[in-house]
């Protein structure tokens, strides 16, 4: 009997976080017999968001996508995820990843937590905390 029929990869596309998640993923993945599919979301600091003219920001930027989208292929080769199944999107990532997750009828959906607490989360916020709270379907929370 399988639990889940898609579970979708909310990557912070950081390499030692990924990397603990990813092993966790495909055994769920081999477990179940599902869909595997990936997602990160870009969100700008607020001077980009605005439109700022700095010439230095525009460098910045297309560095950003570029290295993300590298990375997203990276991790999907390794965890053989098609393109059809890769997701990239600009803006608040716990907004976009339920967006994702609606879009493709995930069932499950895996976030790495650095698992701040008390101020640190008060100013930062929790990307975990918030899908937890808002998701309509299971939250898989890994401690990276």
């Amino acid at each position: 009997m399988t639990l889940y029929r898609h579970i979708l990869f909310a990557a912070d596309l950081v390499f030692a976080d990924d990397d603990l998640i990813m092993k966790k993923i495909k055994s769920l993945q081999e477990i179940n017999q599902c869909t595997l599919s990936i997602v990160h979301a870009i969100e700008y600091p607020r001077a980009l968001r605005e439109g700022y003219d700095i010439p230095t920001a525009a460098d910045w930027q297309a560095e950003l996508e570029s290295s993300i989208h590298e990375r997203m292929e990276k991790i999907s080769v390794e965890m053989h995820i098609p393109k059809e199944h890769q997701y990239i999107r600009v803006g608040k990532p716990r907004l976009k990843i339920l967006e994702v997750a609606s879009e493709i009828g995930a069932d499950l959906i895996v976030v790495g937590t650095h698992a701040r607490h008390g101020f640190r989360l008060l100013f930062s916020g929790s990307t975990a905390n918030d899908l937890i709270r808002k998701s309509g379907c299971d939250i898989l929370v890994i401690r990276v």
